[in-house]
Parts: C-alpha cells; sequence; structure tokens
C-alpha cells in the first residue's frame, strides 16, 4: 500500500490513554468515551498533516502539526506530553471525525522548537486505519 497523507486536517485533540473509558472499533468506525477534556493541539491552521504508510500488515501512522507561543510554560506543558500515551481525534476535509491510535497502539508525542515555533509529532503503529468516530 503506498503512502497515504490526508490532506487537510483540523481541530487536533488529544486524549491521553488514562482518560479512556470505552474504545470499540466496530469495522471501520469507533465508539469511544473519554473523560474530558481532550488536550487541544492548538495547531498554527494549515499546519496539520496526517500520513499512514503500510509495510507486512503493520501501518505507521504520523500526525505532524506546527504550535506557536514559544515559552517556558508551553514548554513545560509539551515536555509533560513526552511521558504519556494517546490517541488523537480529528476532522478530515470532508467533515468526517476520525480517531488516530488505540488503547492497544497508542501514539507517542514529541516535539522540537525550530524556526520560532514547535513542530509537534503524534505517531505510532496499528494493524487497522483510522477508523470514524461513530
Amino acid at each position: 500500500m503506498p503512502n497515504l497523507t490526508v490532506s487537510t486536517v483540523f481541530n487536533l485533540r488529544i486524549v491521553p490513554l488514562s482518560h479512556i473509558v470505552r474504545f470499540v472499533v466496530v469495522y471501520a468506525e469507533v465508539i469511544i468515551y473519554y473523560i474530558p477534556p481532550e488536550i487541544p493541539a492548538e495547531a498554527i491552521p494549515g499546519s496539520i498533516a496526517v500520513a499512514t504508510s503500510e509495510e507486512g500488515g503493520i501501518i505507521t501512522k504520523s500526525i505532524s502539526y506546527k504550535r506557536s507561543g514559544v515559552s517556558p510554560n508551553v514548554s513545560a506543558e509539551l515536555e509533560s506530553l513526552r511521558k504519556e500515551h494517546f490517541v488523537a481525534l480529528y476532522v478530515d476535509e470532508r467533515g468526517n471525525e476520525h480517531v488516530a491510535g488505540s488503547p492497544d497502539f497508542p501514539l507517542s508525542f514529541s516535539f522540537v522548537t525550530e524556526d520560532g515555533v514547535y513542530s509537534c509529532k503524534l505517531s505510532g503503529k496499528a494493524i487497522e486505519n483510522d477508523p470514524f468516530i461513530r
């Protein structure tokens, strides 16, 4: 399967695994219940990119985005995210809501500071495509 990049993504939110109460995938849809609030990515508009590739039945997922507001407080907040695992909720170019990651295949968070912004990335592996939120 060739690489797949979703063209436009918005409303990216992050949910720590410790907040997920129920996560059930039924075909291409997911039923998810979690303890609010989710963490807003606060991405710079137009900077979110979702990429997926598949090799040998394993799907590699990556959601990258840029976030402005470089400061000690934001750096501390982002640094704390490195210590947890997540699922990500996002809306695609057609208005469909998706979930990337799962309790069995969570996403990890990383970031670097470059060009006056934070370059953030959620990444992980899975055995299925991002399901739609039911």
